[in-house]
């Protein structure tokens, strides 16, 4: 009898030992993912960072769609005051406003929006000092679960 029982012992033994090392592989493993996952989420390049650029991303478009419609519009009144198609009312306009000159017979009405360095008169010029048209994305946003 006794040599059964030490041939018991030995299982017990083995068995404590292959789940003692079970368990340590498992706790590893559930290390290893809580890492991964933790790096997932935070750091340069994680989900958080993701849409903050996405944010960013958004906000700078709005900007450079109202920069490229500016250029265009400055482009315009530039092709329009060159030498090959000059147009005689831009001049006219661009020279009242930069030199302050007036005909002898007309009444100058200041309204405060015609500066010599600032934004004249005419509507789309007055459009570029406003802040940026575009609001933020709603697809920006992390997205909420919504209750009923």
């Amino acid at each position: 009898m006794r040599i059964f029982s030490k041939k018991l012992g030995g299982i017990a033994k083995n068995s404590y030992r292959r789940s003692r090392r079970a368990l340590s592989w498992y706790t590893a493993l559930i290390a290893v993912i809580v890492y991964l996952m933790y790096h997932l989420l935070h750091g340069n390049r994680g989900l958080f960072a993701l849409f903050e650029i996405r944010k960013v991303v958004g906000t700078e478009s709005c900007m450079l769609g109202d920069i490229e419609t500016r250029r265009a519009f400055l482009s315009q009144k530039i092709r329009l005051l060159r030498p090959e198609n000059l147009d005689i009312d831009m001049l006219e306009e661009q020279a009242r406003a930069v030199l302050n000159v007036a005909n002898e017979n007309e009444v100058i009405v200041n309204t405060g929006d015609i500066l010599p360095n600032g934004p004249s008169s005419d509507p789309l010029a007055r459009e570029f000092t406003k802040e940026p048209t575009c609001a933020p994305n709603s697809s920006d946003t992390l997205p909420v679960a919504q209750t009923q």
